[in-house]
């Protein structure tokens, strides 16, 4: 039995065990080239996260993507800084959707305050 096979099997093992009430999540990117993932995640317009932003805490949807892109791409194979990481799961996100408002930590950018427009992005939200 191959090494795939038998995580297949005792995967499979334990969906059985806990009656088919077992989820899995995987990282979309294994079996990929990580320097072109690399790549592709450092472009200035891409949005690599998948999210209602909580719309459905009724539903699991299972989007592990900002987790995974904070943790596997940012942290440990420092593909990009975290302050660039964090642009593109809330600020570039929140630019796309049109809030100006929304999406940036910054001093003195809050709500309480009243409300400031959030710049466009410039190639300083990404480097």
């Amino acid at each position: 039995m191959t090494p795939q096979v038998a995580q297949a099997r005792g995967t499979l093992d334990l969906a059985i065990d806990e009656d088919l009430r077992t989820e899995f999540s995987t990282d979309p990117t294994n079996g990929t080239d990580p320097r072109a993932v690399a790549e592709i995640l450092n472009h200035p317009y891409i949005h690599p996260c998948v999210s209602d932003g909580g719309a459905h805490v009724r539903y699991l949807t299972l989007g592990t993507w900002p987790v995974n892109l904070l943790a596997t791409w940012t942290r440990d194979r420092q593909v990009m800084s975290l302050e660039k990481a964090h642009y593109k799961i809330s600020g570039l996100p929140a630019w796309i959707a049109g809030f100006t408002d929304r999406g940036i930590l910054r001093e003195g950018f809050s709500r309480r305050q009243g409300r400031q427009r959030c710049p466009q992005p410039t190639k300083k939200h990404w480097q």
